[in-house]
């Protein structure tokens, strides 16, 4: 390491400090003052512990990190575009580079006494890349030896080379600061610089406003010279001309912030989807969340191009009623105008409520095809023939009957109100035409009415969309809500903290009176529950159905959280540990119609409790792991092995192989506390037996759900 940028390197015992540093110095909002302790064990972890820490460190300031990798021959564009961002450095002892961003072909680096100093793009792309350039050395000055070249050309050759022999090699050293995507959207949008691009673009709106009127009031001088007016000619083909690129630029500006909202609002809506509540989504059903998904798609685009073209239609309005008063209509023509928006604003609040209406007859369409196809096979069987389709013609006549309503109301609101109010304002200009206005005064009203009417057009068409927008945001707001409801983010010395080794006397649960109660709902599920859980305890839980097993499994795993009671793990409580220090230590494979197994390869279902993508020596164990439970004939039948695609498009799996399949995602996460819920109940008395054994000896303490 060089001693220039080796001087600015932080040591992984303080990355928590630079994370904050970075954090402030990029403007995003910190939600923890003081950095957290951090153990001196950092500056000798391994590369996935520094993951973990950074990311449970990111948590507690409430920002987000993100880990990103590039192959070789893009690790310098990424370096352009990371900052603010850590750069973990080779060697035994963790270091890691804070970059502040970017200065040119220069990087900004910050180091521990807080100096920004710039370095080149090349020297930190060598110094972060410096042990990868290394590993084909020699078989670069092999083949150098092999052909005479120039020595003024060697070094050349050499860079080459290696760019060639590293092309693929994939670079992950590199951690990206960010607010997280739970974050309220108007302080996304503040730190992306949406605000900065909507002001952009509304100068840029009330530029060509101002030329348009400009060239009005030119173009009625020239009209009102005898000898045509040179000097007033040139003026309007000029503001006409300078039209040109300010329409360019506001078709770019509104381009840009329809793909950074856009993205933004997809970032933040999946991250309330997956952060709902799983109440919420049984409750729900598959079929309304895939109706909600689609209304998710319609607030992003309508509600963007509704407010964009809103804007502009406003601002356009109004430099039209400036015209339409100083006009030949004086202000009768501007009230007409005042009027139809006033019309319009009505006529857009009936399509609103249509629109609500039609979504939800539509939704309740989707869901119940959904949940038909989904049960189509059990219908088959079970339902009589002539049932299957009752219900449905009452459906469809719903959904026909808000079609035509919601048809109605836009044709109204589209297709009525602006040819009206144009036949009203050109019946307002007749009078001063006849009587001989002066040209000037006709010009300017002629101006205000051509600009009028496409305006409110295209204000009309903005209502539409954000009606739309809005009747969508009825349906989707409960999932932006979800993200809200997230927990703050736990200390990460005890989150990051290595799980406890095997002990026969460690506790692992310490549950002291547990109450549960469903939301809604006055009787609890569970009351006054009490227990405690040491390594290498085998617990069996049995009970009648609907007793409370699964319930009490799911509070123990995290899924849950108790109404009233203390529940602890390895001593700590949830706002201690966090979700991910929660479940690096508990982890459960819910029932069989919970689970799931996923379209993509058996790795992935496999690992997906892991770090993705696996590294060989998971993917080493993972099939060992499978060997042991019985499925060694499976993977030696698949082509693929662990690498084929299973799930609905793949390839089908038994109810056993599944059962197994999800014991070992659980297994292979190597949590202190493994519960397994009715996951032995599809198989055979021999592979029970035999997968018993090899429960026992992986998990370090087992809680195993059942009926008697």
């Amino acid at each position: 390491m060089s001693d220039a940028l080796g001087a600015l390197a932080w040591p992984a015992s303080r990355s928590a400090e630079a994370l904050q540093v970075l954090a402030r110095m990029a403007r995003l909002d910190l939600r923890a003052a003081e950095a957290p302790a951090e153990p001196a064990w950092l500056d000798t972890c391994g590369p996935n512990t520094l993951h973990d820490w950074l990311v449970s460190s990111a948590e507690w300031f409430g920002i987000d990190v993100e880990r990103l990798g590039a192959h070789y021959d893009e690790f310098e564009q990424l370096l352009l575009s990371a900052g603010p961002a850590l750069l973990k450095l080779p060697g035994p002892q963790v270091r890691l580079l804070a970059l502040v961003g970017r200065k040119g072909r220069q990087l900004r680096l910050l180091a521990l006494d807080r100096s920004i100093h710039l370095r080149s793009l090349e020297e930190v792309r060598s110094l972060v890349c410096g042990d990868i350039e290394q590993m084909p050395a020699e078989r670069v000055e092999r083949i150098l030896a092999q052909d005479p070249i120039p020595e003024d050309r060697r070094e050349q050759v050499r860079q080459q080379l290696r760019m060639e022999l590293l092309r693929s090699f994939r670079v992950e050293r590199c951690w990206l600061l960010r607010s997280p995507a739970s974050a309220p959207l108007a302080r996304q949008a503040r730190q992306a610089g949406l605000y900065r691009y909507l002001g952009a673009l509304l100068c840029l709106y009330a530029a060509q406003g101002a030329l348009a009127v400009a060239s009005w009031w030119f173009l009625g001088n020239i009209l009102g010279q005898s000898d045509g007016g040179t000097g007033w000619l040139f003026a309007w083909a000029l503001a006409l001309g300078s039209m040109v690129p300010l329409r360019l630029l506001s078709v770019w500006c509104s381009g840009t912030l329809t793909l950074l909202a856009g993205s933004l609002m997809r970032r933040h809506l999946l991250a309330g989807a997956m952060n709902m509540a799983p109440e919420d989504v049984r409750r729900q059903g598959v079929g309304h969340l895939m109706g909600i998904t689609f209304e998710t798609e319609n607030l992003e685009v309508f509600l963007l191009n509704g407010t964009i073209q809103a804007s502009s239609a406003l601002l356009e309005l109004l430099v039209a009623a400036v015209l339409l008063t100083a006009g030949a209509g004086g202000p009768l023509q501007s009230g007409f105008l005042f009027l139809a928006i006033c019309v319009a604003a009505v006529l857009g609040f009936r399509f609103y409520r249509v629109r609500t209406r039609w979504t939800r007859e539509r939704l309740s369409l989707t869901h119940g095809l959904i949940e038909r196809m989904l049960g189509h096979r059990t219908r088959l069987i079970q339902e009589h023939r002539e049932k299957w389709h009752q219900g449905e013609d009452q459906l469809l006549s719903r959904y026909v009957g808000a079609s035509a309503a919601q048809e109605r109301s836009e044709v109204r609101l589209t297709s009525l109100l602006p040819p009206v109010w144009l036949c009203l304002s050109i019946a307002g200009l007749t009078g001063p035409f006849i009587s001989s206005a002066a040209p000037l005064e006709l010009a300017t009203g002629l101006g205000g009415l051509l600009l009028a009417y496409p305006a409110l057009r295209k204000l009309t068409f903005a209502m539409l969309d954000l009606s739309t927008a809005a009747s969508s945001w009825r349906e989707v707001h409960h999932v932006l809500a979800a993200n809200r409801r997230l927990a703050t983010g736990a200390a990460p010395q005890h989150v990051v903290a290595p799980v406890a080794e095997e002990s026969s006397s460690r506790t692992l649960i310490d549950a002291s009176h547990l109450l549960y109660r469903y939301e809604g709902r006055e009787h609890s599920v569970l009351h006054d529950v009490s227990l405690k859980l040491q390594t290498g305890d085998r617990v069996l839980l049995e009970g009648a159905s609907g007793g409370g097993k699964s319930t009490l499994a799911s509070l123990l795993a995290g899924l849950r959280h108790q109404t009233t009671g203390l529940l602890l793990v390895e001593g700590r409580d949830w706002k201690t540990l966090g979700a991910r220090g929660w479940r690096a230590r508990v982890v459960a494979a819910p029932q069989f119609h919970e689970n799931h197994v996923f379209t993509g390869t058996l790795a992935f279902n496999l690992l997906m409790g892991g770090e993705w993508p696996a590294h060989p020596e998971d993917l080493k164990r993972a099939e060992a792991l499978c060997r042991e439970l019985g499925l060694g004939d499976l993977l030696e039948r698949m082509p693929g092995g662990l690498h084929q695609i299973v799930g609905e498009t793949g390839w089908q799996l038994s109810h056993g192989e599944r059962s197994r399949v999800f014991i070992a995602r659980a297994l292979l996460q190597r949590a202190a506390l493994v519960i397994l819920d009715e996951s032995f109940a599809a198989l055979d008395p021999t592979t029970l037996e035999q997968v018993m054994e090899c429960v026992r000896r992986h998990a370090r303490a087992l809680l195993v759900v059942a009926h008697p």
